[in-house]
C-alpha cells in the first residue's frame, strides 16, 4: 500500500468518527462544546498515524535503513564511538520507548512516538496542543520527520516543547533547548531564526542580512569557527547534491504560507487585529527567514522542517489571542495539508513506488 492510500484511509476513518457529532448537532440543534471537534479529530488523526507507523516498512524513507543499521549495532552492543553523540542519544531513546526490547522491527513505531510525545507534553490548552500536533504530523513536514529524518524529528519536537515550557519558565525550557540542539545541529539555526523573529522589523532585516553575509563569507573563505563549523558542515554537505528535490522545498514552503493565510481566510470580514498581533508578527518574520534557505538544495528543506512548526505554533497562538475559532482554523489547515500530501504522494514517483507497509 503506497503512502497515498494510507492518507486516504486515515482521512476516511477520521470523517466517519466525526460524522456522528455533526448529525447529533443537526438533530438536536445544540452547538458542540468549544474545542470538542478539534480534540476528537486531532486525537483520531494522531492515533491512526502512530498506529500506521508501527507497521511501516523499513524501506520507506530514504534514511530509515541507515538509522535501522545504527540501531541494530546499538542493540548488538557495538561501539558507537565513531558516531555523533546524537546517534547514540537517539538510539537510547528508541530503546527506552520500547522498554528495553531493542527490537529493530519496532523502530518505526517508537520513532513516531518519540516525535509525537513531546508535542503532547506542551503547556498549551489541550485543544490547541492536540490541534497543533495533528496539523504538524499530518503534513509533508510531519511525514518526513516521522519517516525519514529521525534525529531532526525528535529534535524539532523537543525544540517545540522547550519553547512552550520556556514561555512560562526559561529555567526548565533551557535544558530542553540544549537537548534539541544536541540531537540535531540544524536546530541551532532554528533558534537563531526565532531570536531574530522576536526583534522589530528593522532590526530583524539587519540581523538576517548580516547573518547571510557572514555565512557566505565563511563558505567562500574557508573560515573555521567553533560556532559556525557544525552549521557550515551541514550546508556544504548538502550543496554537493543536485537540487532534484526542488518540489519538496516548494511544497514545504506552501505549508508555511498556508499557516499564515488560513487565519486571514477566517477573519477577512473582521477587524485587523490579526496583523498587528505579536505572535502573528513573529510567525510572519519566521516565514521571511525561510526564504534564503529555499535556494539551498536539501539543506533548504531541512530548515523548513524546523521553521514550519514554529510558524504553525505562533499562528495558532495568534488565533487564540484574536478570537479566531479554533475549529475552523484547524479544519482549514488540515484540508490544505491533506491536499499537499496527496499531491506529493501521487506526484512523486518515489512515493508511488514505495510500499508504506511491509
Amino acid at each position: 500500500m503506497p503512502l497515498r492510500d494510507v492518507l486516504i484511509w486515515i482521512l476516511a476513518i477520521t470523517s466517519l468518527v466525526f460524522l456522528p457529532l455533526v448529525v447529533i448537532q443537526d438533530l438536536t440543534g445544540k452547538r458542540l462544546r468549544q474545542g470538542t471537534a478539534p480534540i476528537l479529530v486531532s486525537g483520531t488523526i494522531l492515533f491512526l498515524l502512530v498506529f500506521c507507523l508501527w507497521g511501516r516498512s523499513l524501506s520507506f524513507g530514504v534514511d530509515t535503513a541507515g538509522y535501522a543499521k545504527v540501531f541494530a549495532g546499538y542493540c548488538n552492543g557495538q561501539s558507537m564511538n565513531d558516531e555523533q553523540l546524537s546517534y547514540f542519544v537517539t538510539a537510547w531513546l528508541l530503546n527506552a520507548v520500547m522498554f528495553g526490547a531493542c527490537n529493530v522491527d519496532w523502530m518505526p513505531g517508537a520513532w513516531g512516538l518519540l516525535v509525537v510525545a513531546p508535542l503532547l507534553a506542551m503547556r498549551e490548552p489541550l485543544p490547541l496542543r492536540l490541534s497543533f500536533a495533528a496539523v504538524l504530523i499530518f503534513s509533508l513536514v510531519g511525514i518526513e520527520l516521522t519517516t525519514n529524518a529521525l534525529r531532526q524529528g525528535v529534535s524539532v519536537s523537543v525544540c517545540m516543547l522547550a519553547i512552550s515550557v520556556g514561555r512560562r519558565n526559561w529555567v526548565v525550557g533551557l535544558p530542553l533547548a540544549i537537548m534539541s540542539v544536541l540531537l540535531h545541529t540544524s536546530t541551532m539555526l532554528v533558534f537563531a531564526a526565532l531570536a531574530f523573529a522576536l526583534l522589530p522589523w528593522g532590526l530583524f532585516v539587519l540581523a538576517l542580512v548580516g547573518s547571510i553575509a557572514l555565512v557566505m563569507q565563511a563558505l567562500q573563505s574557508g573560515l573555521e569557527s567553533a560556532f559556525l563549523q557544525p552549521l557550515l558542515y551541514e550546508v556544504q554537505k548538502y550543496l554537493a547534491h543536485e537540487s532534484d528535490e526542488l518540489w519538496v522545498r516548494v511544497l514545504g514552503f506552501a505549508c508555511v504560507v498556508a499557516a499564515l493565510v488560513c487565519p486571514w481566510l477566517i477573519r477577512r470580514h473582521h477587524d485587523a487585529r490579526l496583523l498587528t498581533d505579536k505572535n502573528y508578527q513573529i510567525a510572519l518574520r519566521l516565514a521571511v527567514a525561510c526564504l534564503p534557505f529555499l535556494a539551498l538544495p536539501y539543506f533548504g528543506y531541512r530548515m523548513l522542517y524546523g521553521i514550519y512548526p514554529l510558524v504553525l505554533f505562533f499562528t495558532l497562538l495568534s488565533g487564540c489571542r484574536t478570537a479566531t475559532p479554533l475549529g475552523r482554523h484547524f479544519a482549514l489547515l488540515l484540508i490544505f495539508n491533506a491536499l499537499v500530501l496527496l499531491v506529493w504522494a501521487q506526484g512523486s514517483a518515489a512515493m508511488r513506488d514505495l510500499a508504506f507497509f511491509d
